[in-house]
């Protein structure tokens, strides 16, 4: 798909999870959507990737961080303060829809 010596772009790797997504959505999902892990602060402190801040179930549990496949596969093409350059939509009962650039809201001024 790609030549050997070219970097791929963040417009090729949506065009590819997309492709993949519409090949197999089951799959896909299960990969990276569904595959948090428990991560050390180290890991996310670096600023390689997003990882989440998640609260504990039980009152005996401290609070920890997670970080997915996907997190991982994003951090490939750099974080910025906003988050990572493709994000996941995903619908109402948590279905991807499909990959994209992430773009930060772009703020509207009336003068």
């Amino acid at each position: 798909m790609y030549d050997d010596d070219t970097a791929v772009s963040v417009s090729q790797a949506i065009i590819y999870l997309n492709k993949l997504l519409s090949i197999d959505r089951k799959a896909v999902e299960l990969l990276l959507k569904d595959t948090r892990k428990p991560c050390n602060s180290q890991l996310a402190n670096s600023n390689l990737l997003v990882v989440r801040w998640e609260n504990p179930t039980f009152a005996d549990e401290k609070p920890f961080y997670t970080v997915s496949a996907f997190a991982i596969l994003t951090g490939l093409f750099g974080i910025d303060e906003h988050g990572s350059k493709i994000c996941m939509e995903v619908d109402n009962e948590g279905k991807i829809i499909q990959f994209k650039e992430y773009s930060f809201p772009v703020e509207v001024r009336h003068d």
